[in-house]
């Protein structure tokens, strides 16, 4: 049995988790993530918040000194207390494409923006022709990060999966010149995409396969990078540049690889990332073997606590799915929850916030959202 000293309460809370899989849950899935400063100012809140989520960059930031990675993660989940079902996620961040990664492409990270970029420069044909490569430097990486990380994590925090960026985003960083090459390809080479996107799928299959084992998903369960846990496997799919394809294209290249992943993983979640996606979001919520989705309103858009965006969250529930909301403000959550079907039944909402500034406000919440 794991027990998590940073989350005592954790066995119990794996059930909260398996009851929201299951559309059990009589409330929402409530995370919050408390920064443990009473001086911190409501304006100042934002701050802190990016600096305490810069951790999730370490294992790039400290390559290859896996142990330094996770030495400044635990200290910085010293920092906060993990309120409700929020838990200490140390999932492995090796940037936004270990697929592409694992198979031959190079990345270039960036500490000051805190963010990498990942391309290759591989022909369709060689991607076609491409096999589960032991030797990879990111892949040998990854494994020992994961021997490590499933023996010292033990009783403090739960081990996830790196972010894979599968389907037509490895596709896209692999061809190189990232978007570029890939939506001439779309358009010229339509029957060679086809093939390489299956290509991906079996190795992607295999890929999470082997990181199962090597996680010991037996133990620690299922976590990714949108601190959702399970105890059955699960996904969060969804590639950002669905946003350059025509409801059509999507139904092409991207529909056939997502419904494989439905059959694959015991649960699947799309991210849809942003209003230029929803032009898909008919396709999506028609597809019954989606169990949901996770809504992130992109750069410059109303937060994801804003009533702006009620009618897609209102339509994505009555379609019988899931709905993970990531970074509400907490201020908003209140009007939020008594905005949504059921007040916000089946939906998870993930929110940081300051010590000062969570003890007023669910003070204000008009059911008792943290009993039990």
């Amino acid at each position: 049995m794991l027990v998590m000293i940073l989350k005592p309460d954790w066995q119990k809370e794996k059930k909260i988790f398996t009851e929201w899989w299951n559309f059990q849950l009589d409330r929402p899935l409530i995370q919050i993530i408390d920064l443990k400063d009473e001086s911190i100012e409501l304006e100042d809140v934002s701050s802190r918040k990016k600096d305490f989520l810069d951790y999730s960059w370490a294992f790039l930031k400290y390559y290859p000194n896996i142990k330094k990675a996770l030495i400044k993660i635990l200290k910085e989940f010293s920092k906060v207390h993990f309120i409700k079902e929020a838990y200490p996620n140390i999932w492995i961040n090796i940037g936004p494409g270990a697929l592409a990664l694992y198979l031959g492409a190079e990345i270039k990270y960036d500490d000051y923006v805190k963010t990498a970029w990942i391309n290759g420069s591989f022909t369709l044909e060689e991607i076609i022709e491409m096999d589960f490569n032991t030797d990879n430097k990111w892949w040998k990486y990854t494994i020992e990060a994961c021997k490590i990380l499933s023996r010292e994590c033990e009783g403090k925090a739960i081990v996830g999966f790196p972010d894979f960026h599968e389907n037509i985003d490895a596709l896209a960083q692999l061809r190189g010149n990232f978007p570029i090459n890939f939506v001439r390809d779309i358009f010229l080479k339509r029957e060679l995409v086809k093939k390489a996107l299956e290509k991906l799928d079996d190795l992607f299959f295999l890929y999470f396969k082997n990181l199962c084992q090597l996680i010991n998903t037996k133990k620690y369960g299922y976590s990714t990078w949108a601190w959702l846990w399970n105890e059955e496997s699960y996904n969060i799919a969804g590639w950002d540049l669905v946003a350059y394809l025509s409801p059509k294209q999507f139904q092409e290249f991207v529909l056939p690889s997502l419904i494989n992943q439905c059959y694959y993983f015991k649960r699947v979640i799309w991210h849809l990332d942003g209003p230029l996606e929803l032009t898909h979001l008919d396709t999506l919520l028609s597809i019954k073997e989606l169990d949901g989705i996770q809504w992130v309103p992109g750069a410059g858009n109303p937060d994801s606590g804003d009533q702006s965006w009620l009618p897609l969250y209102k339509k994505i529930l009555l379609n019988g799915k899931l709905l993970q909301l990531v970074d509400v403000p907490l201020e908003k959550l209140n009007k939020l929850l008594l905005s949504l079907p059921n007040n916000g039944r089946n939906v998870a909402i993930l929110t940081i916030c300051s010590s000062s500034h969570q003890k007023k406000l669910l003070k204000e919440l008009p059911f008792d959202i943290l009993d039990g």
